[in-house]
């Protein structure tokens, strides 16, 4: 191996290591962004179903999450928590 080989690949070594690091300081914000695409593709269907019914996109987004939020409070007072 020659002298340049051996330094690309402790380049690409570093970066990839620099990468991780990065990836790993930046794992919540990656696990909040992976929560929000859930629920955006989750309740899209709902809030198509209100558009369908001829509510404003925004009017409908909101109606979408206080049901979802009066479901999660009615589950919580069935529970007892």
């Amino acid at each position: 191996m020659t002298n340049r080989t051996v330094v690309r690949i402790i380049l690409v070594a570093i970066a990839i290591i620099a990468a991780l690091y990065f990836l790993y300081l930046i794992r919540t914000v990656l696990g909040m962004l992976f929560i929000a695409v859930f629920l955006a593709v989750a309740l899209a269907p709902v809030v198509e179903v209100f558009v369908r019914l001829k509510l404003k996109r925004s009017l409908a987004i909101l109606l979408t999450y206080f049901l979802l939020l009066a479901m999660v409070f009615g589950l919580g007072q069935i529970q007892g928590i």
